[in-house]
């Protein structure tokens, strides 16, 4: 911020003596009022290139690559590094909470004054009266001191002696102050003030617009009545004491400017070309805020990170990123001084990665101080050998690299936040003895349920169905909230109620954590009323984190295979999908397109207790997804997850992908993607659950294939292509820095596509 703010003094003050030394003197009065304008936005706005980063030349834009981000599609040498201190933000000194408020007040002084004066015009407009002109309105006032004029209103008091002549020439002048907008000027000056209150050179520009204010409603009045009449009228208004408004804030120096200008010959228009200085100066400001990216944008061939030498070279890049963002967030340390300052910044570090593939010429091409410039280079330089670019010849070449690096302090998580899906969910107290996550969940599912059977009255009703409860379990391992989320009859739902306000009242959990930290948790519970009063169950879903078979659509158990049966109920599910959802009009019109995913929770009866939207692009869409999860659960029966041959409720994630046509598609061909299963044979994933890397194997027909990681909402963590696939396929994945929980492994081909899990611990 400092920085920034020197670089607004600088431009300003080069500016303004621009101004000084050579405008001012001019008779070039709307020039200059433009001038001072431009030039005082301007030099708030030229520093910003330096906030902005490094300039991103067309084709190639410079990525964000930031902790536990992956396989972000952009050249190493693109890479923008963002480093955050582990732990809660230090606090920052005494002495900037100081200059803080300090700051404050001033800015609210300065907006209260520029009120005050709002609320006074407002007071003289609505006491006056209102006479319509041609181009202004006449606000005849008694109480006004002198007249002044605000946009379209000219305020004036009757009782004021003004000998008729005087009378036509304050009139003009304050005309003149109406037809210039000079209001709006004075009025963006308030509101500027307000911002760079603090600051002297402002008070220079605010001085020098309000003089040429008052130059050109001069010049307007001397266009039709004499030089020495109008001096005459000044010279007694300024000895009587009076305020004269058609001389704003009028003084004694101010008045003996107007009164030399009047008197000087008019300018030669030779001297027009020295407003043209601004354009060489404006850009070697520009130039100079400006930080070198130092980056050979042509496309070229670029050095290759330690480890990533044996990947295919279609891949290797994306080894090389991925390997090079580990090697610095394990390395890298935000310096203590800055923590403890509160200090952030952008450090841009250059190096050349000679022909031996030793990083050399390491330098700072933008510094932030506090210890960060050294950081970063030490990193740097810490860096193991590189395999060196090659020319067309396979000789080695040297290559420039350039890696920004974002210091950042990482804001305090909201309290207030409540996260639905976490890496690792909320269990019983009870529990906590199991020895892994997944045995915790199983425990804590069987004790609720045996709670709800053994506390659940059947109220005495012919009704059945499923209500469903949701409590939010709190960072100290509370239930601070309880309600109902969908209801079926009003007794029933008062049951579950009273059971979900006992499970609050007479139980404790272990909450759940996010990234390292305790974080609120939205719990579902699914209570199931069934007939008789034996009927009712709980089918809570327990999130599945290893060794289980996901639920599938009922009606391809007459297939032997495993991996059939799965295929032939994703192609059923596929095709009751398509047949029901259609592209929504709405969003055609607004042209929304993506992909929502669709939870469906599936209890040990094979019924869909509960669905929701786990991202949703558009309303209409949304509203579509949603109808289709309620035709799924009236209308589908499934086969239970499986954990450990024993039945489980789990959730499934069912994506949606909408698209519109590309220019020069038919509309028809748009809508619904709808990928066909592939024949993938021998498909293993081992160990699974996995920790830092998994082994692939399975085996496709020949033919390009591409692979893709996502989490549950369908985001991308991790992509590759392989364009000569030759139909086996046998592949260490590096799953480090990867969210815990159920991934998706995306096995695509020509038009076809297969979905497998796979589990992070």
């Amino acid at each position: 911020m400092l920085t920034y703010l020197f670089q607004v003094s600088l431009c300003w003050a080069v500016f303004y003596l621009l101004y000084a030394g050579l405008l001012s003197r001019t008779t070039f009065f709307q020039w200059n009022r433009g001038y001072l304008l431009s030039t005082l936005v301007l030099g708030a706005l030229l520093p910003l290139a330096a906030w902005l980063g490094p300039v991103m030349e067309p084709g190639h834009p410079i990525g964000l690559a930031q902790y536990k981000l992956q396989a972000i599609a952009v050249p190493v040498h693109e890479l923008e590094v963002l480093v955050t201190p582990e732990g809660n933000t230090a606090a920052r000194p005494w002495m900037g909470q100081a200059l803080f408020w300090a700051y404050a007040t001033g800015a609210l002084l300065v907006l209260g004054k520029l009120a005050v004066g709002l609320g006074q015009i407002w007071s003289c407009y609505r006491r006056g009266v209102k006479k319509a002109f041609p181009g202004y309105t006449l606000v005849e006032d008694p109480k006004t001191a002198a007249p002044f004029s605000f946009f379209r209103l000219l305020f004036w008091n009757p009782a004021l002696p003004f000998a008729p002549e005087d009378r036509e020439r304050v009139l003009q002048h304050e005309l003149a102050h109406i037809r210039g907008w000079h209001s709006a000027d004075i009025l963006l000056l308030g509101i500027t003030g307000a911002v760079f209150w603090w600051h002297p050179l402002f008070y220079c520009y605010d001085r020098a617009l309000r003089t040429v204010h008052e130059y050109l409603a001069d010049e307007a009045v001397l266009a039709h009545h004499p030089k020495k009449a109008y001096g005459h009228l000044l010279l007694r208004q300024a000895q009587s004491g009076q305020v004269l408004a058609l001389a704003n804030h009028f003084s004694h120096t101010q008045l003996k400017k107007r009164i030399l200008m009047m008197t000087r010959k008019k300018s030669p228009r030779l001297q027009l070309l020295n407003y043209l200085l601004l354009l060489p100066i404006g850009a070697a400001l520009l130039l100079a805020f400006t930080p070198p990216s130092g980056v050979d944008r042509e496309e070229g061939p670029l050095p290759v990170f330690s480890g990533c030498g044996a990947a295919a070279p279609e891949a290797q890049q994306a080894c090389s990123q991925k390997k090079m963002m580990e090697f610095i967030q394990q390395h890298l340390q935000y310096p203590e001084a800055a923590k403890k300052g509160g200090h952030e910044g952008k450090v841009i570090v250059q190096f050349t990665v000679n022909k031996a593939g030793q990083a050399e010429g390491i330098k700072v091409v933008k510094s932030a101080g506090y210890g960060m410039d050294e950081a970063a280079v030490a990193v740097v330089g810490q860096m193991p050998s590189w395999q060196p670019a090659t020319a067309a010849d396979g000789s080695p070449i040297a290559a420039q690299m350039t890696i920004p690096f974002s210091f950042r302090l990482a804001p305090a998580a909201s309290s207030e936040e409540v996260f639905k899906v976490v890496e690792e969910m909320p269990v019983l107290s009870s529990c906590r003895e199991q020895e892994s996550q997944q045995a915790q969940l199983n425990c804590s599912y069987e004790s609720l349920a045996a709670f709800v059977s053994s506390n659940l009255q059947y109220p005495e009703i012919d009704a059945e169905g499923t209500v469903v409860i949701g409590m939010v379990v709190s960072t100290t391992g509370e239930i601070e909230s309880i309600g109902i989320k969908r209801g079926v009859h009003p007794a029933l739902d008062q049951e579950a109620l009273r059971v979900g306000k006992l499970i609050q009242a007479e139980t404790s959990w272990i909450p759940g954590r996010q990234r390292g930290r305790t974080v609120k948790v939205d719990l579902i519970l699914p209570i199931r009323f069934k007939g008789t009063a034996e009927g009712a169950a709980t089918d809570m879903p327990v999130p599945a984190l290893g060794g289980v078979q996901k639920p599938r659509l009922a009606g391809c158990e007459s297939l032997a295979d495993a991996q059939a049966r799965q295929a032939c109920a994703d192609r059923k599910l596929l095709e009751l999908v398509y047949q029901q959802v259609k592209y929504p009009k709405p969003a055609i019109e607004d042209g929304a397109q993506g992909t929502t995913v669709l939870k469906l929770s599936i209890g040990l009866d094979g019924k869909i207790s509960a669905y929701e939207l786990a991202r949703g692009i558009h309303p209409a869409i949304d509203e579509a997804v949603l109808q289709v999860g309620k035709i799924l659960q009236e209308e589908t029966t499934w086969i239970p997850g499986q954990q450990g041959g024993k039945a489980v409720a789990a959730n499934l994630m069912l994506p949606v992908k909408f698209k519109l046509p590309e220019e020069g598609q038919a509309a028809e061909e748009a809508g619904l993607e709808a990928p066909q299963p592939i024949k993938i044979q021998g498909f293993s994933a081992s160990p699974n659950p996995a920790q830092e890397e998994v082994r692939v194997k399975f085996q496709a027909k020949e033919g390009p294939l591409a692979i893709r990681l996502m989490d549950a909402v369908g985001k991308v963590l991790y992509e590759a292509g392989y364009p000569g696939f030759d139909g086996i396929f046998d592949q260490v994945l590096d799953l480090r820095g990867l969210p815990r929980g159920i991934l998706f492994l995306h096995i695509s081909q020509d038009e076809g596509q297969s979905v497998q899990q796979i589990v992070v611990q």
